[in-house]
């Protein structure tokens, strides 16, 4: 697996039949991205926040939006919702996703600031070197 900035490279034994936009989930279940494009047996992954996706997740029982904006990840936290800068956030991804894995996806790591009515969380960089892909 290669990497810059804004992707990642994975070789895969049969990568024709991805689409773009699927997910890319490492062997514990933690989002890293989603497939930008197949050159055939390399995938070349955004990382999350190099797009314009929005999606919704969960932080306990609390809905959240998770939007990505020029390399970061911004994330809607309600007001009722007692945020702690950096503390380690688990945020669940929806039921949908979640039922193509039954130990679920997530993502893992911190609120690093808050920006605007958004906080800026940081996802942690995951060393694996398996990466699994769905759709979405």
């Amino acid at each position: 697996m290669s990497e810059t900035n804004r992707s990642f490279n994975v070789l895969t034994n049969n990568g024709s039949n991805l689409e773009k936009g699927y997910l890319a989930v490492s062997t514990d279940g933690n989002l890293l991205g989603f497939v930008e494009n197949t050159f055939s047996d390399r995938v070349v992954v955004r990382k999350l926040g190099w797009g314009n996706q929005q999606f919704f997740g969960k932080i306990g029982v609390v809905d959240v939006l998770i939007k990505e904006d020029k390399g970061n990840l911004l994330v809607e936290i309600p007001d009722n919702y007692n945020v702690v800068m950096k503390e380690h956030l688990n945020i669940d991804l929806p039921a949908y996703v979640k039922s193509v894995e039954k130990e679920g996806i997530f993502l893992s790591g911190e609120i690093v600031s808050k920006y605007g009515d958004l906080y800026l969380f940081n996802p942690l960089v995951i060393d694996d070197f398996l990466v699994y892909f769905f759709p979405y």
